[in-house]
């Protein structure tokens, strides 16, 4: 199997299973109804034992449809005795379909999740507690990001995500902010490679120099691209101010807060008064950053895949600008996670598929080949956050204690609704159709409406 772009260190799966394996402190007990092979023998081993082979569904929305069938057909070669149905269906439909078919009591066995729908689902009785596995098996919580676990875990009567039992296994644990940077836009200008000095005041200072606005009112260029995550979110500056987007319990929304305020502005401030940043575009059709057109941007980390294929300039990542007076650079992160439904006929093996995509060959094969980004420690550290890369990002090492250190997002019932209220109550401010007050009154009275609905429908 070639290597993915993003990873160039020379490293077999069977060689690095074995040293993830002895971190991961996963025991395998004899009472498995499909037991882990061994290092050495998972996936050479075809003799089934003679043990009875079952049939597991496995559903996901339609991603990288084809590579998730090798890596289906992998661990089939490893686990003779279990076979893959997969069961594939687009976004848009997966999770009305999950709910109906968990309700009718034909629901997959295994299903990919998101923290968008992790609180409904649980609350819903879709998803099973994966706690009596963990430990009858001795998984090591430890060998995976704090906040990836934390997300998959939900608590009766909580409209939030974060305690009690672990519904959502990760599989990945990523972040929409993620710094980009045209080094040879940099090097042309005599600007100092960005670094850990960078404050948010250093992206005025560097925006200024990139940024060229013609009389008429058009730009030519700008310092760097419209100033919201790879999700279109601000969370990432409202951490970094010092604040939070909710309150601990998910009452309310804080926007109106001294720190979310102060947040809201800046970013609308980039645009409209310092005029280093792109002011959102409709219907943007080419990526600004891959086109050239601004010096550096803040993206989601999936956009590196897509940046490999750039050929006009080199290009790097760098560690997030901190806020001027807290120091903090905090990023945002979420896990995309994997779950056991509750009308599942085979837990056990469905276990055993679980344990093998987050924690043995079957997540270097994820990293390798689908999404590299894993949320399993010794794989994200030994295949992906290398010092050593040659093609880049050589820097995505950084990413790696960033990931450590942020902050959980998407963790509330409705989180697909709000990022779309979210959005637009932006875009009102950042275009100046509204002012900043009048933009964050109505995202708080929208948001908090959202969340009393939800309260009801979930709490009653």
């Amino acid at each position: 199997m070639g290597k993915n772009a993003l990873v160039n260190k020379q490293l077999s799966r069977r060689s690095f299973l074995q040293t993830a394996a002895a971190t991961a402190g996963v025991m395998v007990t004899a009472a498995c109804a499909a037991p882990m092979p061994a290092a050495d023998d998972a996936m050479d081993s075809g003799d089934d034992g003679g043990m009875e082979t079952v049939e597991l569904r496995l559903a996901y929305w339609g991603f990288q449809v084809e590579k998730q069938g090798v890596l289906q057909e992998a661990f089939q070669e490893a686990y003779p005795n279990i076979k893959l149905q997969e069961d594939i269906t687009s976004w848009s439909n997966y999770w009305q379909k999950m709910l109906a078919s968990t309700a009718a009591g034909d629901s997959p066995d295994i299903m990919h999740h998101s923290p968008y729908y992790h609180v409904r689902f649980a609350h819903n009785g879709v998803t099973i507690p994966l706690d009596p596995f963990i430990e009858r098996d001795g998984v090591d919580l430890n060998d995976f990001y704090e906040g990836a676990i934390t997300q998959g875990r939900w608590q009766p009567g909580q409209i939030r995500c974060g305690s009690g039992d672990l519904h959502a296994f990760p599989t990945v644990w990523h972040s929409g902010t993620m710094w980009f940077w045209n080094k040879n836009w940099f090097a042309e200008k005599g600007i100092p490679d960005p670094d850990e000095s960078w404050t948010w005041d250093t992206i005025v200072e560097a925006g200024k120099e990139f940024t060229v606005i013609n009389d008429d009112g058009s730009a030519e260029s700008y310092g760097m691209d419209t100033p919201v995550d790879g999700n279109a979110r601000m969370n990432f500056w409202i951490f970094q101010a010092g604040g939070a987007f909710y309150d601990e319990d998910y009452n309310g929304c804080l926007i109106k807060e001294d720190a979310p305020m102060e947040a809201f502005q800046w970013m609308v401030d980039l645009i409209n008064e310092h005029e280093v940043a792109m002011p959102p575009e409709a219907n943007l059709q080419f990526n600004p950053f891959e086109t050239g057109r601004v010096a550096f941007a803040v993206m989601g980390d999936w956009m590196i895949p897509s940046f490999s294929e750039i050929e006009d300039f080199e290009w790097d990542v760098f560690t997030p600008p901190s806020h001027p007076v807290t120091g903090q650079n905090t990023i945002d992160a979420y896990q995309n996670g994997i779950s056991i439904t509750s009308s599942a006929p085979h837990p056990d093996e469905s276990w055993e598929y679980i344990k093998w995509l987050t924690m043995g060959d079957g997540a270097v094969m994820y990293a390798e080949t689908i999404f590299p980004f894993p949320a399993h420690i010794p794989t994200a550290e030994g295949l992906i956050y290398v010092q050593d890369r040659t093609a880049p990002p050589t820097q995505l090492w950084i990413l790696n204690q960033l990931l450590k250190d942020a902050t959980p997002v998407f963790n509330g019932p409705a989180e697909g609704e709000i990022a779309g209220i979210a959005r637009e109550e932006q875009e009102a401010a950042m275009l100046q159709v509204k002012t900043v007050q009048e933009a964050t009154d109505d995202l708080e009275s929208r948001v908090n409406a959202v969340l009393e609905r939800s309260r009801e429908e979930l709490l009653g």
